[in-house]
C-alpha cells in the first residue's frame, strides 16, 4: 500500500505531491536530505492512502510545474485541508488570497 504525501518547504513555495511506501517522514527524510537546508526546511502537508497520486496529478495539471511539483494555492491547500485527516493545522489558505488582493490594489494604484 501506498502513501500519498504533500510535502512543501516550510518557508513555502512549490508543493510536491508523491507516494511513497515509506512513512511520509522517512521520504520528508530523503528528500530533505537531497536539499542543502536539509530535512528540517521541509513540512509533510498532509498524507492520505485514499487518493491515488495520478489522480491528484491530473487534478492540478493546471498548477504543475514540473513533474511532482506543482505551483502554491489555494486549491491545493483546500484539498489537503478537506482529504486529509492528518493535515497540518498551520497551513493558512487566506495568506495567498491575501497577497494576490494585494498585488492587484498596487497594479490598480500604479495606473
Amino acid at each position: 500500500m501506498y502513501t500519498v504525501y504533500f510535502l512543501q518547504k516550510i518557508s513555502g513555495g512549490p508543493i510536491k505531491i508523491g507516494k511513497t511506501k515509506k512513512s511520509a517522514a522517512k521520504r520528508l527524510e530523503q528528500i530533505g536530505n537531497m536539499n542543502p537546508e536539509g530535512p528540517s526546511a521541509f513540512r509533510i502537508l498532509g498524507t492520505t492512502t485514499k487518493l491515488e497520486e495520478s489522480f491528484l496529478h491530473g487534478k492540478f495539471a493546471h498548477l504543475n510545474l514540473h513533474s511532482e511539483w506543482f505551483k502554491e494555492d489555494p486549491q491545493i491547500y483546500n484539498y489537503i485541508k478537506k482529504f486529509c485527516l492528518d493535515y497540518d493545522n498551520t497551513i493558512e489558505v487566506g495568506r495567498l488570497q491575501r497577497k494576490s488582493k494585494k498585488s492587484i490594489s498596487r497594479k490598480v494604484s500604479t495606473t
